[in-house]
């Protein structure tokens, strides 16, 4: 019998063997010890000779052997893993003799190998250290870039790396970061402070987009072809009331007033009191010690009683005059928010309303931007409407100068788009009339302006990325965006359409004609809770929330393509607004935080404030950079995150403005409480700091529903930018001046 053929050994140097791993892959890696197959061998992608004098950094591959492929018998087992080169390669002068013994014959060495023991070490603590710096998407890993990179890189891969960003971003910067909590009211002798359109907003682009972007509605026939398909009929007070809020009690009790001293205020449904009243029988002193002047009021704005939950709330655009309009939305009756058997489908057919209120700025010279105390808001326009419960309203919200409406006598409010509980999304064209204070202002509005519905599906959510250009989130995950303009040709010219086809794509309420959105694409896998724009700056970027707990980051160019997802979230984002100064989403998250998602590092996060419990709903400046967070505990809180941003360092500011706490007894009965001071939230999260783990244990508050900030808007015109209302669970509405 002839002897076997004794095992040849490797004369590479081995590792210990790992007897444990923390890489749970690592048992199935597929070139492992346990494996026959041999590891890959990486070929040149062309054998043309004629380009070899490309090739810096040539590739030498080794010829094929099978000294690696067999062990000894004594150091054989099951356990016994295959050395890599990477690996082994603590001992560079080993992994050198291995090549020399293994590959080509002891003594022997290849042309272009070099086996200094210095710079194979190297060469490898450079690589590793280049690996460590990079990210699994290609790009510097996000935690390097706030521990080992300045503050200037720091900024630059936040921002980007563009002169006109960059520039606009310092603008922002020297104007507003001296505000801590809230914006202040004017500028200052060296124009700090103060009210003012973002920098992005170029002379050329507020030129653009205030006159010739709203062409397609001036000279192109917009306006008379939404006048025609917009059927509208005047009513009474009486037949009215079934549009507006019915409740149980036939006032709302509430406490307000200094701490200490607060008294109780009863509202009936649609009544307002000045918040001033509260505070008129305690005056306090300045300064100088000096009491102050009960005609100049220490809480200019009002309270309302809208009887129901505030859905809804959305100042209109564009108004420059000494009346600002505030459009709300609430449920009839306390159950007309469940009527639908399901949120994927329509809802049942039931009345609604929306309420377009007016807010007097003072006329005083010096005081324009005050809200006026001697002039009560008035209800001017109501939009009644049987296609079911309000779920969503936006104001076009781009630029527009006036043109010839004080001619035609009429006072344009702007494109009001809505979401009703039918699944439809429409359009409004929002006319008043100089002399509606002597007419009735309930109208019922049979036809719209423009509507439609995604096939199988009902709309969720909506926002504006042009003057004609409308997003609307589906509940099927889906995104559709229509342009008004495209369907603007006389209903007479066109085919009729099928049954079938009626069932997929609504109709107009009042032509045939079929508006088909020119683009429909999935986003997620389900419910789209929020859709929002990157306007101005950057209106084709849209961010979308879902019920799969995913925000995504789109570009409208090429949505399959150029597409990005953050960070899951347990708890979904119910509030998703732009930041125009930071070139961010906002939105919080489930550790009651509230982040910013820059545009050129979506995938990344930057807390800027923290709350105590979850955060509802929440409204950004769009002349000044303030943001306003309205929480389930009742409390509104603002600050100003451009510090934060800046500087990730930097100390960062929080008030909290006002908090509104509801109880059910006798009645249901509320109490604000203010005077809060100002507070530097700590933005680590630790289980020490949180509240809710204490003993061990976690915890966590379950407020009443009426408690809560359903709504929050700022104003958006440059006179009235500081004024802003606060809508809760229980119907009460809080308008008020709050710049500084």
């Amino acid at each position: 019998m002839e002897s076997p053929e004794p095992l040849r050994k490797s004369a590479r140097g081995r590792i210990p063997n790992k007897r444990y791993t923390e890489d749970t892959f690592e048992i199935l890696d597929p070139f492992g010890s346990d494996s026959e197959a041999p590891p890959p061998t990486i070929f040149p992608l062309q054998d043309s000779s004629e380009d070899e004098e490309f090739l810096t950094n040539p590739v030498i591959q080794e010829p094929d052997t099978e000294e690696d492929t067999f062990i000894s018998g004594d150091e054989g087992s099951e356990k016994s893993g295959r050395a890599t080169p990477v690996e082994s390669n603590e001992d560079a002068e080993s992994y050198t003799n291995e090549v020399n013994i293994s590959a080509y014959g002891e003594g022997s060495t290849p042309s272009g190998l070099s086996f200094s023991r210095i710079s194979a070490s190297n060469s490898i603590v450079r690589r590793r250290e280049k690996d460590r710096n990079l990210h699994s998407r290609g790009v510097v890993d996000p935690h390097s870039i706030y521990f080992s990179y300045s503050k200037e890189s720091h900024i630059k891969f936040y921002i980007g790396f563009d002169d006109k960003d960059i520039t606009h971003l310092v603008l922002s910067r020297d104007k507003w970061v001296r505000d801590p909590t809230l914006p202040s009211r004017k500028a200052n002798s060296s124009g700090f402070g103060g009210m003012a359109y973002h920098f992005t907003y170029t002379p050329e682009k507020i030129k653009s987009e205030a006159v010739s972007a709203w062409d397609w509605y001036y000279e192109r026939g917009g306006r008379s072809w939404m006048a025609e398909r917009q059927i509208m009929r005047t009513l009474s007070k009486l037949e009215s009331s079934k549009y507006f809020p019915t409740y149980c009690n036939p006032f709302h009790s509430f406490l307000m007033g200094p701490y200490g001293s607060q008294k109780v205020y009863k509202l009936s449904v649609g009544e307002y009191m000045k918040l001033n009243e509260a505070w008129q029988n305690s005056p306090v002193e300045n300064q100088a010690g000096e009491k102050e002047d009960s005609s100049n009021p220490r809480k200019p704005g009002w309270i309302l009683n809208l009887g129901t939950p505030i859905r809804c709330l959305a100042w209109a655009p564009n108004q420059s005059g000494d009346t600002q309009y505030l459009a709300t939305a609430t449920p009839v009756t306390l159950e007309a928010k469940n009527i639908q058997n399901s949120a994927f489908a329509p809802s049942e057919s039931s009345s609604a309303s929306i309420q377009i209120w007016a807010f007097a700025a003072s006329r005083h010279i010096g005081k324009e931007n005050l809200m006026e105390a001697d002039r009560p808001p008035k209800l001017v326009h109501a939009i009644c409407t049987d296609w079911g419960y309000v779920k969503a309203l936006s104001w076009c919200p781009m630029l527009r100068d006036s043109r010839d409406e004080g001619a035609r006598g009429k006072i344009s409010l702007g494109l009001l788009a809505a979401i009703w509980g039918d699944g439809h999304v429409r359009v409004l064209d929002i006319q008043l009339d100089k002399t509606s204070c002597i007419s009735s202002p309930y109208v019922k509005y049979e036809g719209a302006g423009f509507v439609s519905k995604p096939p199988d599906s009902i709309c969720t959510c909506l926002t504006w990325i042009s003057t004609r250009e409308l997003v609307a989130g589906c509940a099927n995950g889906f995104v559709a965006i229509w342009d008004i303009s495209d369907h603007m040709e006389p209903s007479s010219d066109l085919p009729h359409t099928d049954t079938s086809l009626d069932d997929q794509i609504t109709q107009s309420d009042s032509s045939n004609r079929v508006c088909y959105p020119f683009l429909y694409h999935m986003f997620h896998a389900t419910y789209i809770l929020n859709v929002t724009s990157a306007h101005p700056d950057h209106p084709h970027f849209i961010a979308t929330s879902s019920m799969d707990g995913y925000m995504r980051l789109t570009d409208l160019k090429n949505p399959t393509m150029d597409t990005v997802l953050a960070t899951r979230c347990r708890n979904m984002a119910r509030s998703l607004e732009y930041h125009e100064p930071l070139q961010s989403f906002i939105a919080p998250d489930e550790n009651d935080f509230v982040r910013a998602f820059p545009l050129r590092r979506f995938f990344t996060t930057m807390n800027f404030s923290k709350t105590e419990c979850f955060v509802l709903s929440m409204a950004v400046g769009k002349v000044h950079p303030c943001v306003l967070m309205g929480c389930a505990d009742g409390s509104v809180i603002a600050t100003n995150p451009l510090r934060r941003i800046l500087n990730s360092k930097a100390q960062t500011y929080q008030q909290t403005l006002f908090q509104h706490e509801w109880t059910p007894k006798g009645g249901g009965m509320s109490r604000f409480v203010e005077g809060f001071k100002l507070e530097a939230p700590i933005l680590m999260r630790t289980l020490a700091q949180e509240k809710s783990h204490q003993d061990g244990a976690v915890s966590a508050t379950i407020y009443e529903e009426a408690t809560g900030i359903t709504q929050l808007a700022w104003n958006p015109n440059i006179r009235c930018g500081g004024w802003a209302a606060a809508g809760t669970g229980n119907g009460l509405l809080r308008v008020e001046d709050w710049a500084v």
